[in-house]
């Protein structure tokens, strides 16, 4: 094979894929981490799980203390995924931000995790279970 190169192409939406999982292992850690879902074409869904959720649950904080931290967290993940969108012309122009990403912040307990909220677009859905505590 010495000698012999071979072309492997890449599609832009299989390079934001890439991106976002090399992200999510370079960034984690055992108070913050971020993982990538792409079950439904052309869709990305980030999970998100904090040490400071668990806190908050714990202390029963209002939903207001929590979007200050929620919220935040939300808008590192549009800019990280903007930035990666950049260098990806045709996938910069389809991909919606708005109706293709979904952010859930979760509630992680050893050996699971449950749904406090996700943001889609400009909205945010609370789980049941958290509309219940607050």
């Amino acid at each position: 094979m010495a000698g012999k190169h071979r072309s492997f192409a890449v599609s832009e939406w299989e390079w934001l894929k890439l991106q976002l999982r090399l992200h999510a292992v370079e960034y984690r850690a055992e108070i913050f981490s971020e993982y990538y879902d792409f079950k439904d074409p052309g869709k990305v869904t980030c999970k998100i799980f904090a040490k400071q959720v668990q806190e908050m649950m714990d202390k029963k904080a209002s939903k207001t203390e929590q979007l200050e931290y929620y919220k935040d967290w939300v808008e590192g993940v549009k800019r990280n995924i903007q930035r990666t969108l950049e260098l990806l012309p045709g996938l910069r122009k389809s991909f919606n931000m708005k109706s293709d990403l979904t952010i859930r912040i979760m509630h992680h307990y050893g050996m699971g995790g449950s749904l406090i909220c996700e943001f889609v677009g400009d909205k945010i859905n609370w789980s049941k279970t958290t509309e219940q505590q607050t």
